[in-house]
């Protein structure tokens, strides 16, 4: 029901910013009763349509080629097999050739008044980013020339243990303004999942159904994406972390350091 009167929300700001008419409704009667019956219905049919896909755009060491299929996050694990092997560990106990932390880009969004979301495909700038995750204040601080964007973070998964694994993402907004946020998920070629929440304030902090593996020693090429905004301009603060439960544990924890890599020098 929250969530229902969250998007509600999000229409009536969209109509009154973009809709004269509906402005002058608003003030003159019952018509913004009528008014808020048909934007329920249509988002409510829209919510009925199969979901936006959200497909990142990588960066060439990691080009693949696009799948429509989405993994599903019940307790039934999913096979899948490695990108490349795992690479050779140096003296220094890294693997060659790599490095750890996330490539991740910004590119510009675009996002209509039914929470569908549309990310152009031309990343606006990239930097690398080390740990589970990304902070808002990091991606504020790449100051890109449009008002709303999302930051995506794209790598390789270092699995060393066969068994099941299972992957979540975690999102947190401390107190502060209210604001709408995105947060995608993709593993192996597929999302698992790309949800906006509407209308975040005052220390929120959600976890999202994870998605089960059963994964073999090697890379997986794993991907996020992530952004908040208000009154269509991109705010913080907020946090987005990878979640990650490994076959000898019983909880998701933040995903460790040295199994998030990324090429040193990646192919032009």
């Amino acid at each position: 029901m929250t969530s229902l009167i969250g998007k509600l929300g999000f229409v009536h700001r969209e109509l009154w910013r973009r809709d004269w008419l509906y402005r002058v409704s608003l003030l003159a009667g019952p018509a913004p009763i009528v008014g808020i019956i048909i934007a329920g219905t249509v988002w409510w049919v829209s919510s009925s349509l199969p979901a936006s896909r959200v497909a990142p755009t990588l960066p060439p060491w990691a080009t693949q080629i696009s799948k429509p299929e989405i993994w599903g996050t019940g307790n039934q694990p999913q096979a899948v097999a490695p990108a490349h092997p795992l690479p050779a560990v140096g003296t220094d106990g890294m693997f060659v050739g790599a490095t750890q932390g996330w490539q991740a880009v910004i590119n510009a969004v675009h996002i209509d008044p039914l929470l569908e979301i549309k990310i152009e495909p031309t990343p606006l700038t990239g930097f690398t980013v080390e740990g589970p995750g990304i902070d808002m204040d990091r991606v504020l601080a790449m100051r890109p020339a449009e008002p709303m964007y999302v930051a995506k973070g794209l790598a390789y998964l270092a699995i060393r243990t066969a068994g099941v694994h299972a992957f979540s993402l975690r999102l947190e907004r401390p107190a502060g303004r209210a604001a709408d946020c995105v947060a995608g998920l993709g593993f192996a070629g597929r999302k698992i999942y790309s949800e906006v929440s509407p209308n975040l304030v005052n220390d929120v902090s959600r976890t999202f159904d994870p998605a089960h593996f059963d994964l073999q020693p090697g890379l997986y090429r794993i991907e996020w994406i992530f952004g908040c905004w208000h009154d269509r301009v991109e705010v913080g603060p907020g946090q987005m972390k990878l979640l990650i439960q490994h076959p000898d544990e019983q909880s998701l924890q933040p995903a460790r350091a040295d199994e998030i890599i990324r090429p040193l020098h990646p192919k032009p």
